[in-house]
């Protein structure tokens, strides 16, 4: 009866890990850029492909800063 309880704590331990370790990652999946570009004016689209071409590993905050900075032609916020 131990083993029992002891296999099914284990299972579901590293089930929950699995599943916290999914959920916690911050980068984009590399399929969404094409997805997501596809939306928008001409210029949105434009620097959203460039975007994800340059910096495939940015966060979403920072890919809205990237795309932001692309639009209105600034240099992008360091950081």
């Amino acid at each position: 009866m131990g083993t029992i309880i002891r296999t099914t704590t284990a299972g579901g331990l590293a089930l929950a890990i699995v599943f916290l370790m999914s959920v916690g990652q911050s980068e984009p999946a590399a399929a969404q850029g094409g997805i997501v570009c596809d939306y928008g004016p001409k210029d949105y689209k434009a620097c959203c492909k460039q975007s994800y071409r340059k910096h495939p590993d940015l966060s979403a905050s920072k890919r809205a800063d990237d795309i932001d900075a692309c639009m209105n032609k600034k240099p992008k916020p360091k950081g």
